[in-house]
C-alpha cells in the first residue's frame, strides 16, 4: 500500500493528503510553466498550507519500498530521486537534498530527501511527486503530450483512493 511522501507520520498512508498539506497543481492539469508555454502536468505538485516557502527543507519519504535507481542533479528540474518498485516507478524532483543513492534499497516511509526550489531556485519550494507506470528517463517531461501522460503516468491522487476503498 503506497504512503504519502509528505507529512506526518500517522497522516500518510490515508486516501487524503495528510491534513497541512495540498496539490497546488493535480494530475493531469493544463498549466503554463511560463507565459504562452503550457505543458500537461504528469504529477503532483505538494505544498504546505502556509504558503511561499514554508515547505523548504521538509523531509520527503519514500512512497513504498525499492531500489533507488537515480538520485542526481538535472537542469530545470534539480535534484531528482527515482525509485524502482517492481513494476511501477516513483519520482521526487526538485530536492534541495539528497539522503540516498543509486542502487540503494530504501524502505517504505525511509527519508529519501528534503523539499527545494528546483535548479538555481526557480521557483517556490514544492515537492514535484509522479507515479509512473514506464521506466522513462528522470528527466523525462511529456509536455503537450496528453496521450504521453495518460499511458506512462498515474494519479498518485487515485491510487491513494483506490487502495483506501
Amino acid at each position: 500500500m503506497m504512503h504519502w511522501p509528505v507529512g506526518p507520520v500517522d497522516e500518510r498512508e490515508g486516501p487524503g493528503l495528510p491534513k497541512t498539506w495540498y496539490s497546488a497543481t493535480a494530475f493531469g492539469q493544463r498549466y503554463e510553466p511560463r507565459p504562452g508555454r503550457w505543458s500537461v502536468h504528469p504529477g503532483i505538485d505538494l505544498n504546505l498550507r502556509t504558503g511561499g516557502d514554508s515547505d523548504l527543507g521538509q523531509p520527503v519519504f519514500a512512497a513504498l519500498a525499492g531500489v533507488v535507481t537515480v538520485a542526481g542533479h538535472y537542469r530545470v528540474w534539480g535534484n531528482i530521486v527515482l525509485i524502482a518498485h517492481g513494476g511501477i516507478w516513483t519520482q521526487y524532483a526538485h530536492l534541495n537534498e539528497i539522503d540516498v543513492k543509486p542502487g540503494e534499497r530504501v524502505r517504505q516511509d525511509d527519508i529519501i530527501g528534503t523539499i527545494g526550489k528546483g535548479d538555481g531556485n526557480r521557483f517556490w519550494a514544492h515537492l514535484h511527486y509522479e507515479v509512473r507506470g514506464v521506466n522513462l528517463p528522470a528527466d523525462h517531461w511529456p509536455g503537450r503530450d496528453r496521450d504521453g501522460v495518460a499511458a506512462c503516468y498515474l494519479d498518485p491522487v487515485e491510487i491513494m483512493r483506490r487502495q483506501a476503498s
